[in-house]
C-alpha cells in the first residue's frame, strides 16, 4: 500500500485478524496454550459472590466492583476504595437500582452489558455513514463482531466501552466544526474516565483555548461537585481518599509480570530492556531493576513529551491528529493499562478511514499544499498502523509465562512510542522543507 497517495482503510484489518486467528489455532492445537486466559483474564477471579452474582465461575468484576462498593453506602470509606469518582459511578447506581427494585440479581448486569453493547454497535455504525452498505457491514464486522477489544471489554464489564461513543462524537464534532459538541464530548470523556480530562488541556495548547477552557472547567465541576451532592458530610475526605487510591493504582501490578497483559508505556520499555537482557546473557539486571522501581514515571514522561510535541507543532497538526495522539498517550500513561483499553483504537480507525486529511483551523495557510498533503498522509498512516497493531493480538509463540503465552499486546506502548517518534521526524522534515526558498 502506497501510504503517500492512498487512504488508510479498515478493510485490511480483516485479513490481519485472519492471520492472527490462524496463529492462535496453532498455539492452542499444537502448543497447548490456554487461548482464552492468554488473551484476556481468568474467568474466576473471586471478586464477586458466585451465589447470586456473575455466571457460573465468571465474574464481571469491573461491574460488580463499583456496585459492591456502593453497597457500603460510602464507596470511599471502605478498605478497598473505588477508583471511580462519583460522576463515573452514576451509571452503576442506575443499573444497581434495577436489581434492588426488582430483586432479580442478574438484571442490572444484563441491562448494563446490553446497553454498552448497543452504544458500541450504534456508534460504530453511525461512524461509517456515507459508506456503502457492504462497506459498513465489513467495517462493523472488523471493529465490533471480530474485535478482541470489544470482547475483552464486555467480558470484564468495564465502563471503558463507553469511550467509543464519546470519541466518535468528539471526532464527528471536530470534523463538522461543532464547537459546543466538542466541549460536551470532551466533558463526557472525563466523566467516563477522569484522566481523559487532560485532552482538554491539549486542546488549549493546540490553539483551541475557548473550547479547551470551557471543557476543562466543566470537567473539574462535574468530577468534584458530586462528592458534595452524594456525601456532603464526608467532603473533602472522600475526595482525598479517591485521589490517594487513584495515584496508588500505579502499583496495582508490576511490569516485571507479563500476565495479565499490560499495554502501558512502562511495560514496553521494560520488555525492550528485558529482551536485551536475555540477548546479552543477563547483563542488564541493574537496568531492569531501575525501570521497575520507577514504573509509574515512564508513562508520565512519554505523555509530557507528546503534549510538548503538540504544543510545538500545533500549527502543523490537525485537531483530529492531536486528539488521537493525546488520547492514545493518556491511555497508556498508567504503569498498569489492561487490554480493554485497546478499544480506543476503534474510533481512531473510523475517523482515519473516513478522511485522509482534515483541514484544521490552526493550520498554517502559507504552507505549500504538496508538502502539507504529504505530511498529513504520512502522519495519518502512522496513526492508522499503530491503531491496527493495537487492535490485533498475535501470539509470541516462543514466549510463555507459566501456562500463558505472551502476545504482541504487551508491546502496544512501544508501538505508539515509535509512532510518536516517526511523527516528530515527519514534522521536522516538513518544517525544513517549508523554510527552504522556493526555486524559480
Amino acid at each position: 500500500m502506497d501510504f503517500v497517495t492512498k487512504k488508510p482503510t479498515v478493510a485490511v484489518l480483516l485479513p490481519i485478524q485472519g492471520i492472527a486467528m490462524f496463529l492462535w489455532w496453532i498455539a492452542g492445537s499444537y502448543l497447548g496454550f490456554d487461548l482464552f486466559a492468554s488473551r484476556s483474564f481468568l474467568s474466576s477471579d473471586n471478586l464477586c459472590n458466585p451465589n447470586f452474582q456473575g455466571l457460573g465461575v465468571h465474574c464481571w468484576s469491573d461491574y460488580y466492583g463499583p456496585v459492591n462498593a456502593l453497597e457500603s453506602g460510602n464507596p470511599y470509606s471502605i478498605s478497598e476504595s473505588t477508583l471511580y469518582p462519583p460522576a463515573s459511578l452514576v451509571p452503576f447506581m442506575v443499573f444497581k437500582l434495577l436489581t434492588d427494585v426488582t430483586g432479580i440479581p442478574w438484571l442490572g448486569l444484563a441491562t448494563y452489558l446490553l446497553f454498552m453493547t448497543s452504544m458500541i454497535s450504534y456508534s460504530v455504525w453511525v461512524g461509517t455513514n456515507r459508506q456503502s452498505f457492504e462497506q459498513r457491514v465489513l467495517i462493523f464486522s472488523a471493529l465490533v463482531l471480530l474485535s478482541p477489544a470489544v470482547l475483552i471489554t464486555l467480558d470484564r464489564g468495564n465502563n471503558v466501552g463507553f469511550l467509543i461513543p464519546a470519541l466518535v462524537w468528539l471526532f464527528s464534532s471536530i470534523r463538522n466544526q461543532k464547537s459546543s459538541q466538542t466541549v460536551f464530548s470532551l466533558v463526557l470523556l472525563s466523566v467516563i474516565k477522569p484522566h481523559y480530562g487532560v485532552l482538554a488541556l491539549a486542546f488549549i495548547l493546540a490553539g483551541r483555548a475557548k473550547e479547551g477552557s470551557k471543557a476543562l472547567g466543566l470537567e473539574i465541576i462535574l468530577n468534584i461537585l458530586p462528592f458534595l451532592l452524594f456525601w456532603p458530610r464526608e467532603f473533602p475526605n472522600n475526595f482525598y481518599f479517591w485521589i490517594i487510591t487513584l495515584v496508588g493504582y500505579q502499583d496495582y501490578g508490576f511490569v516485571t509480570s507479563f500476565w495479565p497483559q499490560n499495554m502501558s508505556f512502562s511495560q514496553s520499555i521494560y520488555l525492550f530492556f528485558y529482551s536485551l537482557h536475555v540477548a546479552t546473557d543477563s547483563q542488564l539486571q541493574p537496568a531492569l531493576s531501575f525501570i521497575a522501581s520507577i514504573q509509574g514515571l515512564w508513562g508520565f514522561l512519554v505523555l509530557l513529551l507528546v503534549i510538548a510535541l503538540v504544543c510545538t507543532f500545533r500549527k502543523k497538526l490537525t485537531l483530529t491528529q492531536v486528539s488521537i495522539m493525546v488520547v492514545s498517550a493518556i491511555t497508556m500513561t498508567s504503569a498498569i493499562t489492561y487490554l480493554y483499553y485497546t478499544i480506543v483504537a476503534i474510533p481512531f480507525l473510523l475517523i482515519l478511514h473516513k478522511e485522509s486529511k482534515i483541514s484544521s483551523v490552526v493550520a498554517n495557510k502559507d504552507q505549500q499544499n504538496d508538502i502539507q498533503d504529504m505530511r498529513d498522509n504520512k502522519i495519518g498512516f502512522a496513526l492508522w498502523l499503530a491503531s491496527i497493531l493495537t487492535l490485533v493480538q498475535f501470539p509470541v509463540l516462543i514466549a510463555q509465562d507459566s501456562e500463558y503465552t505472551l502476545t504482541t499486546s504487551s508491546f502496544i506502548g512501544g508501538v505508539w512510542i515509535i509512532c510518536y517518534a516517526y511523527i516528530f521526524a515527519v514534522l521536522l522534515r516538513s518544517r525544513e522543507k517549508s523554510q527552504k526558498p522556493q526555486e524559480k
